[in-house]
């Protein structure tokens, strides 16, 4: 599982998105310069625990997106196809809330993180480990330990 890749980015994205909703998820309902919120209107309870409840859910896919190492089965056909349906219902739900005019919102910024994700997943997966590979990633650990003594 190389790490400083952009699924490293993504999973980053993700958690913070996820912790900031546990923490204050008062957010969604607040804009930023020139873009709006994820929600309109005044936050109530129930809202902000469904908000709460999100944010667990992107800290676990944040979480997963970073120990996860992406190869070319489990990448381009699992997390691939994942974010591109996350994007596509954050814009669905972004177009939906202004009645089909396009103003920024912080939709459209997750539906981009979603799908620079996507593109990373599916067209620049890990090489699978076989026998072979995983024999030569073990041998030339061991030379790195051995150069270190």
């Amino acid at each position: 599982m190389p790490h400083g890749d952009f699924s490293d980015y993504t999973a980053y994205g993700h958690l913070a998105c996820g912790i900031a909703s546990l923490v204050k998820p008062e957010l969604w309902y607040a804009s930023l310069g020139p873009i709006g919120p994820l929600l309109d209107g005044t936050p109530n309870p129930d809202a902000l625990r469904c908000a709460k409840a999100a944010g667990v859910l992107l800290v676990w896919i944040g979480w997963v997106m970073y120990v996860v190492r992406w190869n070319t089965v489990n990448g381009p056909f699992a997390a691939g196809p994942a974010c591109l349906g996350n994007a596509a219902l954050a814009l669905f739900v972004a177009n939906g809330m202004d009645g089909g005019i396009q103003k920024l919102r912080f939709w459209h910024v997750y539906a981009a993180l979603a799908i620079l994700g996507a593109l990373h997943f599916m067209f620049n997966p890990n090489p699978k480990w076989t026998p072979a590979t995983l024999k030569k990633h073990e041998e030339e650990r061991r030379k790195r330990k051995a150069a270190k003594k």
